[in-house]
């Protein structure tokens, strides 16, 4: 079966097709690729040749906030830092700047309580196994909804 070349429209039009429900609580994401924000979830991709998708040579990390406050953010970017640190890869950003961009995010989000999902690839390059052939560590930030457990649950 012939399928033909598609131009950008098309490759959006045959995206915007397969999104999973659950993305509807993507609200934002930022990544050091575009070093910026964006809010519709069907751009919030991350390169094939990224090693992450392809080796799965990432960390990642989870944090809850509600209001403007980050739980145990301290203790989870300690954590992240220590996993980058065994598996010898650099942070793209510096600790500052990486909770200056989670506030931010909060801020644009204007959510009262959601997850981030954090995550620090090796970075695109070659489809080698070598994990230093790339353009080094990228950062990538998704802020989703999340909803409040249900009153029985607390009881």
């Amino acid at each position: 079966m012939k399928k033909k070349i598609l131009n950008q429209e098309e490759w959006v039009k045959n995206w915007s097709q397969f999104q999973h429900p659950s993305r509807s609580s993507f609200k934002l994401m930022f990544s050091t690729y575009w070093d910026g924000y964006v809010l519709d979830p069907r751009l919030m991709l991350v390169p094939i040749d990224d090693h992450q998708v392809h080796r799965g040579d990432a960390i990642f990390e989870f944090l809850k906030f509600v209001g403007n406050k980050i739980y145990l953010l301290d203790q989870h970017l300690d954590r992240l830092e220590i996993s980058a640190e065994k598996i010898g890869m650099k942070w793209p950003l510096s600790r500052q700047d990486l909770k200056e961009i989670l506030h931010e995010m909060i801020g644009i989000a204007k959510l009262e309580q959601g997850g981030f999902r954090l995550f620090i690839s090796r970075g695109a390059g070659t489809f080698s196994a070598n994990p230093y052939d790339t353009i080094g560590s990228q950062f990538h930030a998704i802020l989703t909804e999340t909803k409040p457990f249900p009153k029985e649950f607390y009881e």
